[in-house]
């Protein structure tokens, strides 16, 4: 893989893996970038994950925009944490 990624003109970092599991990564981070059904059914078995709790696991990290939705604010968690101490 790295051959013909040097072929290709394609640079990775130093310690950065280059190998054909990255290509897997890269699939399922595409896959859910572009909006593949939750909870996965479908990269687990273009994967071949036996279940989609694997997948899940580990690729759903990589999908920043659905995580933003799950994001509290900072200030209303900060809010809540004072809110049983006493004077407040």
């Amino acid at each position: 893989m790295s051959r013909y990624a040097a072929r290709a003109g394609i640079e990775f970092p130093p310690g950065r893996a280059c190998g054909m599991h990255s290509l897997r990564g890269a699939l399922a981070v595409a896959m859910i970038g572009n909006g593949a059904p939750m909870p996965m059914p479908m990269i687990s078995a273009v994967l071949g994950h036996a279940s989609s709790d694997t997948t899940q696991a580990y690729y759903l990290r990589f999908d920043v925009e659905r995580l933003r939705c799950c994001a509290l604010d900072v200030e209303d968690v900060l809010g809540q944490a004072g809110a049983g101490e006493p004077g407040a």
